[in-house]
């Protein structure tokens, strides 16, 4: 089975996007921080509870990771490996 991930979770990308609007970016900046963070892959049902349970990255990024980091580190810190079509 597969599962739909967000890679930079859900939670994270809401606040922070909530964070830019107070800031007063405008809808040009927003769309582009959205366009750029707002990724979901497919990955398989174990990959998914290895980074929801082995790891705890269900709500957060890597240590040290920051925006504007690789978007594909926290599935890079679970071993996974994403193909681009």
């Amino acid at each position: 089975m597969l599962h739909g991930e967000h890679v930079i979770p859900l939670k994270m990308v809401f606040e922070r996007w909530l964070d830019l609007i107070d800031s007063g970016c405008s809808p040009e900046e927003q769309r582009s921080f959205l366009e750029t963070n707002l990724i979901v892959v497919w990955i398989t049902v174990a990959e998914q509870q290895r980074l929801d349970r082995e790891l705890g990255l269900r709500t957060k990024m890597p240590r040290g990771w920051v925006w504007g980091d690789d978007t594909n580190a926290r599935l890079r810190a679970a071993g996974i490996k994403t193909v681009n079509h």
